[in-house]
């Protein structure tokens, strides 16, 4: 056989499919970090060439499909990496936000639902408003009654244990009751102890009030709801003023102190509800309902039981 067509021949079979590798047009960025990492619009293409060769590259088709997959999918992921980092940024000033004015409170849904980048829906706001009416009504019994107290200037009346005992738990003399003086030092454990709470309360609700007072954009509902927050936590430092200034009055020092924690644990009642429908950052209402809904009926389940038990083993009438 003639060897010049023998050569032709293996000339023929050689695999004439080779790949030029085209770089990307470089992305125009004024920017200091533009030049290191690549934009996720860019993308890098391949183009196959039948009948151009090139004097360094020569690959089979079947690598350029495997690099232009191994490309393909890095631009993927760094798509995918910008938009989880965008998405982050955005929730970061919604739902998650810490509302500066009322951090991580149910008073920020009230106030900032008409905030679309606060993300507070309709119920939001309708739930810190609840929460906002329930607090103001625990604050009016405190004050009520610390008053009607007031009034009758009543004090406690107690007797020894071991006259109880020997009257078989029905003493009628021996009586003992307590009607100390207090002073300016005595008031200054509980009123210091009370304005140290509430002081940035007050102060983040004044600004919520101005702020939306001063911007145009807020509207009436935002400057609204900001007002009643502020009303609220003016009135727990009331309430919470008159129930120690009556203990105070009969001389109970420490009950005073009692009292102001017992208006600041319905103060935080907000931060608590806020807290349990909140996880990981999705609010979870229909859950945090349920257990609601279930720990009320326990409770009035547990109260009519001790009512019955008084009634018909103690026997004790109304």
């Amino acid at each position: 056989m003639d060897p010049t067509h023998l050569m032709s021949s293996h000339e023929s079979e050689e695999p004439r499919r080779q790949a030029l590798i085209s770089k990307p047009e470089p992305h125009r960025s004024t920017g200091n970090n533009a030049d290191k990492y690549p934009q996720p619009s860019q993308t890098v293409s391949f183009e196959t060439s039948l009948d151009n060769r090139h004097s360094s590259i020569a690959l089979t088709p079947h690598e350029v499909l495997q690099l232009r997959k191994l490309l393909n999918n890095h631009n993927q992921e760094l798509q995918t990496s910008v938009t989880l980092k965008t998405s982050s940024s955005f929730h970061s000033l919604g739902a998650d936000s810490e509302y500066s004015e009322f951090p991580q409170t149910t008073h920020a849904w009230a106030v900032f639902a008409g905030n679309p980048q606060k993300r507070a829906t309709i119920i939001d706001r309708i739930v810190g408003t609840f929460i906002m009416a329930f607090q103001m009504c625990t604050y009016f019994l405190f004050a009520s009654e610390a008053m009607e107290d007031y009034s009758r200037g009543a004090v406690k009346v107690l007797v020894s244990h071991h006259t109880c005992q020997e009257s078989g738990e029905e003493p009628v003399d021996n009586f003992v009751c307590e009607a100390d003086e207090t002073n300016h030092l005595d008031a200054a454990a509980s009123f210091v102890m009370l304005s140290i709470f509430l002081t940035p309360e007050i102060l983040g609700a004044l600004r919520a009030v101005r702020n939306a007072y001063q911007n145009p954009d807020a509207g009436k509902a935002t400057l609204t709801f900001a007002c009643l927050a502020a009303v609220e936590v003016i009135s727990a430092f009331l309430a919470a003023a008159i129930a120690i200034s009556y203990q105070l009055f009969i001389g109970e020092v420490t009950d005073a102190i009692e009292a102001g924690v017992g208006l600041l644990f319905v103060r935080e009642l907000s931060s608590r509800a806020y807290s349990g429908i909140r996880h990981k950052g999705v609010k979870q209402y229909r859950s945090f309902g349920l257990m609601l809904v279930c720990l009320l009926l326990v409770g009035y389940l547990v109260e009519a039981c001790c009512e019955a038990y008084v009634r018909r083993v103690l026997g004790v009438s109304e």
